[in-house]
């Protein structure tokens, strides 16, 4: 990063989670132990990966790959950013006239320069994208290191409309590459990382495992794939969390990490475990406004605040979501048979 301009914005920019993989568990369990969970000193991942899932569950950790979850965070050479990056480069005006955004691709990776024009001529604020956050389908944004610190950089993709745009939260005609990306932040949108002591936004660069691996749902996985690669022709899950055996709060306990309110987290990021509850990991508030910019922010709450959770308390995200693919038609017809349990077609008054 080759400068920064002087302010510094705070910032929580989260997105959700899901998971693969099957097995049997009881209800809440006592949680899975973690070995060293992050927690600015840890250096030892707890987490296995998807790839040592796809040892024996491949055909679920190949669909997987393809869903929101998944691509939540990635980095450039395992995903190419869906935004049009190409050598000769796309250019964002802005209100000011004097800033304009240019985004261009070169042998070394993709990069996005404010050019600031002034009295003393024009200089130029540069960033290399080493993280796509944000799966694409609605928005991708981009992160950058500076040394062991990370930011985020403050254009980013909009898909619906397919063009480029100031982040949520900038303001039109700046150019700041100072807000901080803090370890709640990749706590959402990604599996793992070491986080330092040294500062809110300091990781361990090469730490980092990008986007939500099976594990965030169904616990650390190395004792359950230690035993099974023993045991080849056990067919029922051991050592390994079950989300559908656990109990409703407990499942919306999973979802909430991310689709709840950011809040605030009372443990290291990426020490919750599932089974556990919630509210030991992260102090949330628990009303449903919209207080945060992020669209998947507060979910939960609002589900809880609906009229159909409070007649069944039974109901959870899972019964129309199905957090191992991604298909907009299944969730479609999931979501209309799910609503049919109860309500006759006829009386739906926004057909």
């Amino acid at each position: 990063m080759s400068q920064r301009l002087p302010s510094i914005i705070a910032s929580v920019f989260l997105l959700f989670l899901t998971a693969c993989s099957e097995g049997e568990s009881p209800t809440d369990p006592k949680p899975l132990a973690q070995e060293n969970p992050s927690g600015g000193s840890s250096s030892v991942s707890p987490f296995a990966g998807v790839e040592a899932c796809g040892e024996c569950h491949a055909e679920r950790v190949a669909e997987y790959r393809r869903t929101p979850h998944y691509l939540t965070l990635r980095t450039p050479t395992s995903a190419r950013p869906i935004a049009p990056f190409n050598e000769a480069g796309e250019e964002l005006t802005t209100r000011n006239p004097n800033l304009r955004f240019r985004m261009h691709e070169s042998k070394d990776g993709f990069h996005i320069t404010a050019h600031q024009s002034g009295k003393s001529g024009e200089r130029t604020i540069s960033d290399k994208v080493d993280l796509i956050i944000g799966s694409g389908r609605i928005f991708e944004g981009y992160l950058s290191f500076d040394g062991d610190a990370l930011f985020q950089i403050p254009v980013g993709y909009f898909a619906a409309g397919k063009r480029w745009a100031n982040c949520p939260g900038y303001e039109d005609g700046t150019a700041d590459f100072s807000r901080p990306i803090s370890a709640r932040c990749i706590d959402c949108h990604g599996t793992w990382g070491i986080v330092k002591d040294t500062g809110v936004n300091h990781f361990e660069p090469s730490s980092i495992m990008p986007g939500l691996a099976c594990e965030r749902c169904h616990g650390s996985g190395g004792q359950h794939i230690e035993w099974h690669r023993e045991h080849p022709k056990a067919n029922k899950g051991q050592h390994i969390i079950q989300p559908a055996l656990l109990s409703p709060q407990r499942r919306l306990d999973l979802c909430g990490q991310c689709h709840g309110d950011p809040g605030t987290l009372l443990a290291p990021a990426f020490s919750y475990t599932p089974g556990a509850p919630l509210s030991d990991y992260v102090k949330q508030d628990q009303s449903h406004g919209d207080a945060s910019f992020v669209h998947t922010a507060n979910q939960v709450q609002k589900l809880k605040a609906s009229s159909c959770f409070k007649h069944s308390m039974n109901i959870d995200c899972t019964d129309c979501h199905n957090p191992h693919r991604f298909d907009p038609a299944a969730l479609r017809e999931a979501t209309l048979d799910a609503c049919a349990l109860c309500h006759k077609p006829e009386a739906c008054k926004l057909r």
